[in-house]
């Protein structure tokens, strides 16, 4: 890889990363794409580990001492969960990745109609 594509692979980091800390999105929007026509080998490394620092200096722009026990149990699940995502990555192929993708997007959708279902079914039974 030349130095002018290291030098582009930065600056789309450093733009996706100031729109990913301001608006709460830009680096699948931004970085994603662009990353993916610069050098697709890239795809998700630099994104993932922009991702941390962002949530982390977000998180510590943004809170105080008092928000430090709900602070620390999200930064370490999104430590673990860059973890586990970069070891499935190193071990499954494309096909594979995509399906435990579409599997895990489906759990959770799963989880949160269940759980949306019984919230709204304790709410109509207090009001009766």
């Amino acid at each position: 890889m030349s130095p002018g594509v290291y030098l582009a692979v930065c600056v789309v980091l450093v733009v996706a990363s100031t729109v990913q800390s301001s608006a709460g999105f830009g680096h699948g929007l931004i970085a994603a794409p662009v990353l993916r026509l610069l050098h697709p080998e890239l795809l998700p490394g630099p994104i993932v580990f922009a991702g941390l620092a962002v949530a982390v200096g977000v998180a510590r722009r943004n809170s105080t001492r008092e928000d430090l026990p709900e602070m620390v149990p999200a930064l370490s699940g999104r430590v673990v969960g860059n973890g586990v995502a970069l070891a499935l990555l190193a071990v499954l192929s494309d096909r594979g990745l995509s399906i435990a993708i579409g599997a895990t997007v489906l759990a959770f959708v799963g989880l949160r109609d269940r759980k949306s279902t019984r919230l709204n079914s304790s709410h109509s039974s207090v009001s009766r």
